[in-house]
């Protein structure tokens, strides 16, 4: 096959593996993901009688907040959530049946994007273009051939106990979601996977409708590249691209926090108006005040800057819908009055919230 390749800036000077480490971990906990795994595994542990709510506990975040549109999670997190699951479920091919339960609709945004598109080979490309926004754990390539198109897929971290999992479902919701588009006849040529491990044959070969391969030198799934022209039904010739301009429009780029001021967001966001203490939030995080304050600390944080910049933003959003007079925008944040708010937003931006809504 001729594989496509991307140019990748080295630098001259090479960190310490210490400080390569460091810095690995701490990409691990950023809050960056979109939890589309997340929810889609814990629709899976549900229909199997468990309670996801349980599955939870301690993670930073809840199984209400998975309801909220702007929730991103960390690698580490989503990785804890996974081993849970795969100790309570104890399946070979538990990240099959997440990856299977999928449609573009689970894809968010993005997603519904995506059946806008002609072709399938448009929408694969658009899809390739927004893995992050899509909440890919793995870092994926389109590769091209004579004859041949595959996807193929890359752990981002050393995490053997789960990796399986995680090629198991990639594959799994992309296969879904393609025969969500195309029809289910979609299927591909073969399906290659690193892992040794084979329990899940059958149902893989099941799933997929192919050979199936263990122990091979990458994680490939391989389909005619005849699909690539496979025009998608919905595809309206005047309307959608005016649809997917419009979604584009909502797609907001997370802002990588650290996963526990992520959560502590989330929560502080949910309650805006009643402006928790910082005595609430530790208890909730399963932490001391004291080590609060000092995780963070090492985010450069106070609770009182935790605190404004989730107003703030939570202000921004409501001043955007125009039918919120200033004094709603107000109470919605716990504030007594318009004038009381007013100097608050003029502190955070420099601006009064007129102005604001003006620019927007």
């Amino acid at each position: 096959m001729r594989r496509r390749t991307f140019p990748i800036n080295v630098s001259k000077s090479q960190p310490s593996p210490a400080a390569a480490v460091t810095r690995a971990q701490s990409q691990r906990n950023l809050a960056t993901i979109t939890p589309t795994l997340a929810r889609a595994l814990l629709v899976v542990v549900k229909a199997r009688g468990h309670s996801p709510q349980r599955q939870c506990r301690g993670l930073g975040f809840s199984y209400a907040d998975l309801y909220d549109a702007n929730l991103r999670l960390s690698y580490q997190q989503t990785c804890r959530l996974i081993s849970r699951a795969q100790a309570l479920l104890d399946d070979p091919a538990l990240g099959l049946s997440t990856g299977a339960c999928q449609s573009p609709v689970s894809w968010g945004l993005p997603g519904l994007a995506m059946l806008t598109c002609e072709t399938y080979g448009e929408a694969v490309a658009y899809g390739m273009a927004r893995q992050n926004d899509l909440g890919a754990l793995l870092d994926f390539e389109f590769v091209m051939g004579r004859g041949e198109m595959s996807f193929a897929v890359a752990p981002r971290y050393f995490d053997p106990d789960i990796q399986l999992f995680l090629v198991q479902e990639a594959f799994a919701s992309v296969l879904s979601v393609s025969r969500y588009m195309v029809g289910p006849e979609f299927a591909p040529l073969r399906v290659e996977f690193v892992s040794r491990d084979s329990r899940a044959k059958q149902q893989c070969a099941r799933y997929f409708c192919c050979p199936v391969r263990f122990g091979a030198s990458g994680n490939r799934m391989v389909f005619d590249s005849r699909w690539l022209t496979q025009r998608l039904p919905g595809h309206d010739p005047i309307i959608s691209d005016i649809v997917r301009a419009q979604l584009e429009t909502l797609m907001l780029s997370s802002s990588g926090r650290d996963d526990l001021v992520e959560s502590l967001s989330q929560q502080m966001r949910s309650r805006a108006d009643k402006r928790p203490h910082l005595s609430e939030l530790a208890l909730r995080a399963n932490l001391s005040e004291r080590t609060l304050r000092r995780r963070l600390g090492a985010q450069s944080m106070t609770y009182r800057q935790l605190r404004d910049r989730v107003l703030y933003e939570t202000a921004c959003e409501l001043l955007a819908n125009p039918a919120l007079k200033i004094v709603d925008v107000a109470m919605e944040l716990g504030y007594s009055d318009g004038q009381a708010f007013r100097r608050a937003f003029k502190r955070w931006s420099g601006r009064l919230p007129t102005a604001f809504r003006k620019a927007v």
